[in-house]
């Protein structure tokens, strides 16, 4: 399952928004899995500005409407680390 990243303007920053469950937490930092072409996926390090229940606002390699992994992105994460 993937998720669409929304952009989404605070304050005087930009932060795009994600689903909390595509954030992955390993080693003191965060990262994403992100789709570059069908089947074909690079993980992304990305700053947390901050979660609530819906969104986790990030910062980092991502741009409006790169899709995100959102189930199963643990696994796919840990194929593409070891």
């Amino acid at each position: 399952m993937f998720c669409t990243v929304s952009l989404h303007l605070e304050n005087s920053g930009k932060n795009l928004a994600l689903n909390p469950k595509s954030v992955i937490f390993s080693k003191d930092k965060y990262f994403v899995v992100k789709q570059t072409a069908p089947r074909k996926y690079a993980v992304v390090p990305v700053n947390v500005v901050r979660s609530t229940p819906e969104y986790t606002y990030v910062t980092g390699n991502l741009k409006d409407g790169d899709q995100v992994v959102t189930e199963g992105s643990l696994l796919l994460f840990n194929d593409l680390t070891d």
